[in-house]
């Protein structure tokens, strides 16, 4: 939920940039980074597909952020994935 919530503020964003001729401030996700959103996830379609990009690519993103909010999220939701993982094998 928390990957979908950046995907929804970067949209917003570039809906921004969009009507005001102006580039992104701020911008959630860099061209770099652009496959790492949420939609791009969703569009993949089941489960199996996305979870080598969310382990290998997603949370190492997460992990090197600056930001507070999402090392502590990642954190959280990196505990998730580890017990799904386990209930998975």
């Amino acid at each position: 939920m928390f990957i979908r919530r950046l995907d929804g503020i970067q949209t917003g964003k570039e809906n921004k940039a969009n009507r005001t001729r102006r580039p992104i401030e701020n911008p959630v996700y860099t061209d770099a980074t652009q496959e790492l959103r949420w939609s791009r996830f969703k569009a993949l379609g089941s489960t199996d597909e996305m979870f080598v990009p969310v382990r290998d690519k997603l949370f190492p993103w997460l992990r090197e952020s600056n930001d507070v909010i999402v090392v502590l999220f990642w954190r959280h939701k990196i505990y998730i994935v580890r017990c799904a993982i386990v209930r998975r094998a």
